[in-house]
């Protein structure tokens, strides 16, 4: 399990170890002091203090005793070099949840997973508490470890797969906004939640607030003002209006992969990601139903980890890195490589995982394309094609329009069937 974090209340009786770093000096010649008097303040029964340097940071292992706590766990709090509080990282019962959470968490897809008895709960400067409940089971036929990030009320904010077991959350650091940010989103979505909030290497400022029970990610320029909000809507949910205009469209014929609303200080439209034959399209419609495309920034690449760099530079030599998000758990890395969009996937621990791009159906191999003449689809319509590779295995998931069916095929590039779904 990883190390604790908490922010408590004061509690009574200081009893402190007479090792050094106790003192407020560590073993490294740093001066811990000034983070030092701050825990106490924050913790006057800490006891076993020990501190150490992590990315800038000034942290403090510590124990305390609290009802809800893990017997014998170390707590960790995080500071800078003038004892300012960035996190504190706790270590509780399971049963010492918030009852949203165990109910939101009993009613999920996750349920029948095996669950960790002990869940970190993270208490950050100027966000929500969230709570991290460790869980593992099978999926997609393996064995996969998921860490779900619930805030108080129960909503599942994020999702990680596959997370390094000695992650301590130093990342998960909220960036300090300028006054002005806070008090716009007050105003903007009043009773909404901060649960992050990340500086970008260019300068903007996200914010991913709950809005109610729903996600949003605000974003500020460098000057913070506000530039727009992103939020994920599901196909099936999306306003007949929106529908309507695309069936009357061009892009008729094709499927909605995804869609995003976009709300911006000119108006609001909704961001589509569209399956085609000739491969991915994004296009916006806007509130006159408008349905335009949408071409990617081939501008400078964004910052990511370096290890999601290194394999991205080494893959892919060339390519703009577009965005970084989570996605179903993963660390999903757009990048426009050779004129194609392409998602590359990484674990929680940077490890890649999967990579996938649409293409265009008159590039399928020709043993995929054989594959699907001698089957019993050989006069249906395709209606658009992905190349996926993974760890393991690269395939080919291949969309097709038979009378009233919808029809999925992935085929390996041997020409080989390997899954067939009727819808």
């Amino acid at each position: 399990m990883k190390k604790l974090l908490f922010i408590a209340a004061a509690i009574s009786s200081l009893s402190l170890t007479s090792c050094q770093k106790n003192s407020g000096n560590g073993g490294d010649g740093t001066d811990y002091t000034q983070a030092q008097e701050v825990l106490l303040s924050m913790y006057p029964n800490a006891t076993d203090i020990t501190w150490t340097t992590k990315n800038g940071y000034y942290v403090a292992d510590f124990n305390v005793t609290q009802t809800y706590t893990v017997s014998g766990k170390t707590n960790s709090a995080w500071f800078d070099n003038v004892g300012e509080w960035f996190m504190t990282e706790t270590e509780i019962a399971f049963t010492a949840l918030p009852e949203a959470v165990k109910q939101a968490f009993a009613s999920s897809e996750y349920a029948s997973f095996r669950v960790d008895d002990e869940v970190d709960m993270l208490s950050r400067t100027g966000v929500e508490t969230v709570y991290v409940i460790e869980v593992e089971g099978v999926v997609n036929g393996s064995d996969t470890d998921i860490d779900l990030y619930y805030d108080a009320t129960g909503v599942l904010v994020k999702k990680v797969i596959g997370q390094n077991p000695d992650y301590d959350y130093g990342d998960y650091i909220p960036s300090k906004p300028a006054e002005s940010i806070q008090s716009f989103i007050s105003q903007k979505y009043p009773g909404s939640r901060i649960v992050d909030i990340d500086k970008e290497s260019n300068g903007t400022t996200e914010v991913e607030i709950v809005d109610g029970r729903v996600c949003r990610d605000v974003i500020f320029d460098a000057s913070g003002n506000w530039s727009m909000t992103k939020t994920d809507v599901a196909v099936r949910e999306l306003p007949a209006d929106v529908t309507n205009a695309l069936a009357a469209s061009s892009y008729a014929s094709a499927r909605i992969d995804d869609a995003e609303l976009i709300d911006t200080p000119s108006g609001s439209y909704y961001l589509l990601e569209l399956k085609t034959a000739q491969g991915e399209v994004n296009v916006k419609v806007d509130a006159s139903g408008q349905v335009s495309e949408v071409q990617p920034d081939a501008g400078t690449s964004i910052t990511v980890n370096k290890e999601i760099e290194s394999y991205i530079n080494q893959n892919f030599s060339g390519a703009v890195i577009l965005e970084q998000e989570y996605d179903d758990g993963f660390i999903k890395v757009e990048i426009l490589h050779e004129n194609l969009k392409k998602e590359i996937y990484f674990t929680g621990s940077y490890k890649w995982a999967m990579s996938k791009w649409d293409i265009n159906v008159a590039n399928l191999p020709d043993a995929v394309k054989t594959a699907i003449a001698n089957s019993a689809y050989d006069e249906a319509r395709i209606d658009d094609a992905e190349y996926v590779k993974t760890e393991t295995t690269e395939y080919y998931k291949v969309d097709l329009k038979s009378g009233s069916l919808d029809v999925e095929m992935t085929i390996l590039s041997t020409g080989e069937v390997i899954n067939t779904e009727i819808d």
